[in-house]
């Protein structure tokens, strides 16, 4: 029976651990949460490699599960945990934008979860031997909104130089329903937001199951958003019942309006939608997954090029030189290397000096992300 958890992931204000977290301890479950940000959930802040075994080692633990969460500023990786008798896995979040990296990171742990359901087969594929999908969740209230002021809303990246086709689509929108929000929120608001409108916007430029399916249903409002085919949409809701697709840009004016005007249709599916995701969405219902899953047999085994590698890959430079000098030492051995080998270690105990100081300065510039 698991009783105390490992958790170590970026903990900024919108990453899913931090409800993941809550779940874990509302079903009685210790969890003690490793993070590069400060947060209230942390117990502990580290920036950059963790090292768990010296960790547990110091701090008298044994905890019956490691669990490393993808998300926030990704400003920690943990280290030296491959001794641990406990399972250890991770879950990644954004596989659609990086796979290399998870494939990586899927090496050093017993178990992957990933969120975008298309890559399973894919880390399968590439000798990943325990790999399952969790998909995202809702971490929000569970009230009633009475009043929806809002028609529609769309809250996320303003960026338009990165997301072009969704200004394309939210210009049109705005043009023909002025009474459209359209603009940046934090958590806080996010859900009050999402809770007071009628229909919620969503395009998945990348055809990811992405944290607004969940956040814009289990709120109550109606999602539209593009079609996200084969990546676990079709597994776990129903188009037309509990949410709406469009294609193109007049198909989702003709749809709004549509939806706009037959009140009871609009409620109808977005009240399915919520039910739907309220009995089955929730990040209890994603921690109840991860502690029931069967221990995998396969066990990860964390080398230190492959450490390497993923570090270098999350920026973390420093860690990543550190782990390949130690790589280097144990190919060196030999007495006939034992020249090379100092000189390798001093020229690379500098770059790894001039790294950190480059990572202080970074850590001190580095402003919180919603």
């Amino acid at each position: 029976m698991i009783q105390q958890i490992l958790v170590i992931s970026s903990l900024n204000s919108i990453a899913p651990a931090n409800y993941l977290i809550d779940a874990f301890r509302n079903l009685g479950i210790e969890v003690i949460a490793i993070s590069d940000v400060e947060n209230i959930r942390a117990n502990h802040l580290v920036i950059g490699v963790f090292d768990v075994q010296e960790y547990v080692v110091t701090n008298n633990l044994q905890p019956d599960l490691l669990l490393f969460v993808e998300g926030g500023e990704m400003g920690i990786f943990p280290v030296n945990f491959s001794n641990l008798s406990c399972p250890k896995y991770w879950w990644g979040i954004d596989t659609h934008n990086d796979y290399l990296k998870h494939l990586r990171i899927s090496r050093l742990f017993d178990h992957t979860f990933l969120a975008q359901k298309s890559f399973v087969d894919s880390l399968l594929g590439d000798g990943i031997k325990s790999v399952s999908w969790l998909p995202l969740a809702y971490g929000g209230p569970k009230t009633e909104s009475k009043v929806r002021n809002f028609d529609i809303a769309y809250a996320g990246s303003t960026n338009w130089n990165v997301y072009p086709e969704r200004k394309e689509y939210l210009s049109a929108i705005e043009t023909y329903f002025p009474n459209t929000f359209i603009g940046n929120c934090n958590p806080s608001e996010l859900f009050n937001l999402y809770m007071n409108s009628k229909i919620v916007f969503n395009f998945s430029p990348m055809n990811d199951l992405n944290m607004r399916f969940f956040e814009a249903l289990g709120a109550g409002a109606l999602l539209i958003t593009n079609k996200v085919s084969q990546n676990g949409v079709e597994d776990i809701f129903t188009e037309g019942k509990e949410f709406v697709e469009y294609q193109g840009i007049e198909d989702i004016i003709q749809k709004i309006t549509h939806l706009l005007s037959n009140q009871v249709l609009l409620e109808e599916i977005a009240t399915a939608g919520k039910a739907n995701v309220l009995e089955h969405h929730t990040y209890i219902n994603r921690a109840e997954s991860i502690l029931t899953i069967e221990r995998p047999k396969v066990v990860g085994i964390a080398n230190s090029l492959d450490v390497s590698g993923v570090l270098m890959s999350l920026g973390l430079v420093s860690g990543a030189l550190q782990q390949f000098l130690e790589a280097l030492n144990q190919c060196l051995r030999g007495r006939r290397n034992l020249a090379l080998l100092a000189i390798l270690r001093v020229f690379f105990k500098q770059a790894i000096f001039i790294a950190k100081l480059i990572e202080f300065i970074a850590t001190r510039m580095r402003k919180p992300k919603w």
